[in-house]
């Protein structure tokens, strides 16, 4: 991973970023089994964008509040479980694609479907896409010492131009799993010039 982008107009760089090819994907056994223990299915996964991401969301709250209307105080569940659970369907419905043709969904009567499934399946399936998805982009973690160093130098001089709410949680983890590993490693540093003094 390259530190960030030196003289290079928004623009360019936008037109990069939409004309690069499909994100990774990967085709997954179904999580149901038969007696013989052989996966049912396979299911092609794929990441979704950001504008599908913002219709799963929309869809999710639209669910919640007719499951629960205004009742939120009477009901046995929290309502943000219930709309995390529903998250979790839309964006299967949309993720899971036919692995001979992944044109076509997996689910072909979307969100409605995929909540005829056990939670366990869901689950299995929406950590097979978590991965996919991490995939899909490079980490921190991939950083070398100098891109690092390029990006802190680049928060340091225009912090806002950094919008960390937008950043993945797995990437903010990784990023500061390398800011204290490189926190320590100056700051032993810095130690063994002060005794050697």
């Amino acid at each position: 991973m390259a530190g960030p982008p030196k003289e290079r107009a928004v623009g360019e760089l936008m037109q990069r970023v939409i004309t690069r090819g499909r994100l990774p994907h990967a085709t997954v056994d179904f999580p149901r089994y038969d007696e013989a223990g052989i996966a049912v299915a396979r299911v092609y996964l794929r990441p979704l964008t950001q504008s599908e991401l913002d219709a799963c969301r929309a869809n999710a709250r639209a669910y919640v509040h007719r499951v629960i209307g205004d009742s939120k105080g009477s009901v046995p569940w929290k309502p943000e479980e219930l709309e995390d659970n529903a998250t979790a369907a839309e964006i299967l419905a949309i993720a899971c694609r036919h692995p001979d043709d992944p044109e076509k969904p997996f689910f072909p009567y979307g969100a409605m479907e995929t909540r005829e499934c056990s939670t366990e399946e869901l689950a299995m399936l929406f950590n097979e896409y978590n991965i996919i998805r991490e995939r899909s982009y490079p980490t921190f973690r991939e950083m070398t010492d100098a891109d690092a160093m390029a990006w802190l130098k680049a928060m340091e001089e225009d912090a806002e131009a950094f919008p960390f709410s937008r950043v993945s949680r797995s990437r903010l983890e990784g990023f500061c799993v390398w800011a204290a590993k490189f926190s320590g490693s100056l700051a032993r540093q810095l130690t063994g010039m002060i005794s050697t003094t």
